[in-house]
């Protein structure tokens, strides 16, 4: 696919013209996070570059008007599974689980 250069003529209308990318850039995280496994990072590419489609789609439209190509197609992941965290809440203890409990009663046996 070649680049339509004819976007940069729409995009001096769009209301976000003048804003200054290249300092927006600067707080995007150039490397993923160390403790991701290679399937997260791949699910996760997958929707970054979904959303990637999907803005130049929508962009492209805006200049030329409808397309008859269909949109981009959402990954048939669930991302919610991905990004939130997996650890399990801790409960406080019940009076017959504490641990003080189970050394009364392992005193109360010898």
């Amino acid at each position: 696919m070649e680049f339509d250069y004819s976007l940069f003529d729409a995009a001096a209308s769009l209301p976000f013209a003048d804003v200054n990318i290249e300092a927006l850039q600067s707080h995007v995280a150039q490397e993923p996070w160390k403790k991701w496994m290679e399937e997260d990072k791949m699910k996760i590419s997958a929707y970054i570059n979904y959303h990637t489609d999907s803005i130049t789609y929508l962009t492209e439209c805006w200049a030329h008007g409808p397309s008859s190509t269909p949109p981009p197609n959402s990954p048939p992941y669930d991302i919610e599974l991905v990004m939130k965290c997996k650890s399990k809440k801790r409960s406080r203890p019940t009076p017959e689980t504490s641990t003080a409990s189970k050394n009364r009663k392992k005193a109360e046996k010898n």
